[in-house]
């Protein structure tokens, strides 16, 4: 009972710091702050490689590298005890979560690294530092293809220079999407901050806070995890190989490149339109959004330039066509308020003689309706709808729209026989209600990806046995987890 007590004390200052850490709305949310202050990496936010994994002219490490005086020092061998005078052995750390933007959401991933260059480990031409993304296709390997958002830190470059590379559904032999920067007083043996900011309709790649590439074409949108390595490639990679490195099969001549990384901080970062308040949670406008809708009666074509509804004829039920909110459509965690305001942008067809109706689902199952009239889109093509004006149309719980939206509809009144005629651009969130109390993500969940950030407080702080409550001698998210649900509320 005394040991319960006391994990409870000690956990009530965390949550107090936990709730008071909250950034509003619209802020960053830092997911990962990793400063390698510990003597090893965090296995709660990184994973490694099997050992099965060959590219280039290297094999991954299947161990996790060293920590020593606040650096992950990432290390090239050029003696390998599995491929002995084959292959080099090359470390990898990989986070264990996986992020993909969605239409208000982007991700941040800084990196502060660079590589050793001293009399005990003397950089050479032929070694590569990664700082990047990685995912494969959903249908892997039958697609054999990846999406690969990349820094690649190669030493053949003379300073000033560095390079970055983008893979969009490329097969493995592919060269990606390769580009060289200039920026004069770069050092890549000093260290320097490599950023790259993720959002649905770009990928920016920043040094020491210097934009050097933005890419508004070439999107890899897979889900990804994030990977720091150092490695080496074969005459394939032109710019990045040297034959001045050859693997060891003597382990008394072996070679040690090393890339050490002082810190990484991974941000989530809410899309927010800051110029009038609203954010936007579904663009019509754009082909891959309008892909995901169909119309119950399975008939005409969807259009990319606006999400066009268009029923003319009289006489006969326009009842409706319907839309899931997922993938690239709208954010995690749009959750109704009874003061939230929904901003329509819709166009007017010349044939509509009815009103638009709006019908929202949310993930209890909640269903609920709005009429939006036609005279008020037809004036400037934006009309604004109050939550509090939707109808409870059923299926259950308490018909209180408070829950996260998974679906919306559009359609003409039920059972209307008037000629429905709209052509869809945006629907925007104006006023979402408060945050939901702890989602630091703003998923519209408590979850552990909200409270992930502070069990390594909880393990830095000193290891403190009353908090190991599944007594696994480690303090992690499993002795957390009880303590989730009173963040909730339940």
């Amino acid at each position: 009972m005394n040991q319960v007590f006391q994990l409870s004390l000690f956990l009530s200052a965390t949550i107090i710091t936990f709730l008071t850490t909250l950034a509003p709305q619209g802020q960053a949310q830092v997911i990962i702050n990793e400063q390698f202050d510990g003597n090893s990496v965090d296995t709660s936010v990184f994973t490694f490689d099997s050992g099965n994994t060959i590219f280039g002219r290297v094999r991954l490490n299947s161990g996790a590298p060293p920590v020593q005086n606040g650096t992950l020092r990432l290390r090239l061998q050029s003696f390998n005890p599995i491929d002995v005078g084959s292959l080099f052995w090359a470390d990898e750390v990989r986070t264990r979560r996986t992020f993909a933007p969605t239409e208000n959401i982007g991700f941040s991933f800084e990196t502060r690294a660079r590589f050793v260059d001293d009399a005990a480990n003397p950089l050479r031409r032929g070694v590569i530092g990664g700082i990047f993304l990685f995912g494969v296709d959903a249908n892997f390997p039958q697609q054999n293809e990846r999406d690969e958002i990349d820094f690649e830190l190669l030493s053949n470059f003379p300073q000033d220079f560095i390079s970055t590379n983008i893979f969009n559904d490329d097969g493995f032999n592919s060269a990606g999407n390769f580009v060289i920067s200039s920026l004069p007083g770069l050092d890549t043996t000093q260290f320097n901050d490599y950023r790259i900011e993720w959002r649905i309709d770009s990928t920016r790649f920043f040094v020491n806070d210097q934009l050097i590439r933005e890419d508004t074409t070439d999107l890899a949108l897979e889900p990804q995890d994030f990977r720091l390595n150092i490695n080496t490639q074969g005459p394939s990679f032109s710019a990045a190989f040297s034959d001045e490195i050859q693997p060891t099969s003597n382990p008394a001549n072996n070679q040690i490149f090393i890339m050490e990384v002082d810190s990484l901080v991974i941000e989530q970062i809410p899309l927010f339109d800051t110029t009038d308040g609203t954010f936007v949670i579904a663009d019509f406008t754009t082909s891959n959004t309008a892909q995901a809708f169909e119309r119950f009666d399975g008939v005409g074509t969807l259009s990319g330039s606006g999400f066009d509804i268009s029923l003319p004829q009289t006489g006969v039920s326009n009842f409706g066509l319907v839309a899931e909110f997922g993938g690239n459509l709208v954010t995690q965690g749009v959750v109704l308020q009874e003061n939230t305001q929904l901003l329509i942008e819709a166009t007017v067809g010349p044939t509509n003689d009815t009103d638009l109706v709006v019908a929202v689902r949310e993930s209890s199952n909640e269903f609920f309706s709005v009429a939006v009239p036609a005279a008020d889109l037809a004036d400037d093509g934006r009309a604004i709808v109050d939550v509090s004006d939707f109808f409870f149309n059923g299926d259950q719980v308490d018909g209180v729209p408070n829950d996260t939206i998974v679906e919306v509809s559009f359609q003409s009144p039920f059972g209307s026989g008037n000629a429905v005629d709209f052509s869809l651009q945006r629907i925007s969130v104006i006023n979402s209600g408060p945050v939901l109390l702890g989602d630091v993500n703003l998923d519209g969940e408590v979850n552990f990806f909200d409270i992930a950030p502070f069990i390594q407080l909880l393990s830095s702080a000193g290891f403190q046995a009353e908090a190991d409550i599944d007594q696994n001698n480690a303090i992690n998210f499993f002795d957390i987890a009880p303590f989730i649900g009173l963040l909730s509320g339940q």
